[in-house]
């Protein structure tokens, strides 16, 4: 093998190289990319929910509002600052990894006491 042609091999060795790391690096921006833009479409769904019930709403179309707008729901559960179970907690929720952002809710007699936006990561 005369010396071009091992000059030749190391260029395409070399520039093979650095194409698989710049689409390594193109793959690593779009994931965190996506990662950040699903994360605030979950803020905005859980605080579009909120806003379409402020305290003293009617809570009925709770779960079906939530769904509507893509969000998860958990079921409902008596308030543990109530002990004679007459206030519920509603909550819905959306996700990204392990981020979570949630609509929470406390009813009584079908209508929204409290209201509330979280974030748990």
């Amino acid at each position: 093998m005369s010396r071009g042609n091992v000059g030749r091999s190391f260029k395409r060795v070399l520039v093979g190289l650095l194409w698989v790391a710049a689409m390594g690096v193109a793959l690593l921006v779009a994931a965190v990319g996506w990662i950040g833009w699903k994360g605030r479409v979950a803020r905005q769904r859980a605080e579009q929910l909120c806003a379409a019930f402020p305290a003293g709403a009617d809570a009925e179309p709770f779960a079906r509002r939530a769904e509507e707008l893509g969000l998860r729901t958990m079921p409902t559960m008596p308030s543990n600052d109530n002990p004679r179970g007459d206030v519920s907690v509603q909550t819905a929720y959306d996700a990204v990894m392990l981020a979570r952002w949630f609509c929470t809710v406390e009813v009584a007699s079908g209508k929204v006491l409290t209201v509330k936006v979280a974030f748990l990561d």
